[in-house]
């Protein structure tokens, strides 16, 4: 993936995280796949929660992005799942 495409994607990711936190909301792998699936992500996977969490790392670890975005059991974030990991 190229950086430019990489950092588009990022932007989207903030984009619809702040949406979603304005309105009380999260969203699933799952559900997120689907919201970029214009951008070429091809399904729910963990590369996604993986482009979610260097989504977070490049954009000063914006908290809407860990508070947005939710494993497919909506019980844990994202970016909590790659802290541990990373």
């Amino acid at each position: 993936m190229e950086e430019e495409e990489k950092e588009q994607r990022y932007e989207r990711i903030k984009a619809i995280a702040y949406e979603l936190v304005s309105s009380e909301r999260h969203f699933s792998r799952a559900d997120l796949a689907y919201e970029l699936r214009e951008e070429g992500i091809e399904g729910d996977s963990f590369a996604l929660g993986r482009l979610v969490w260097e989504a977070y790392k490049a954009l000063g670890e914006d908290p809407n992005i860990c508070e947005a975005f939710v494993d497919n059991s909506g019980h844990r974030s994202l970016v909590e799942e790659f802290k541990v990991s990373d």
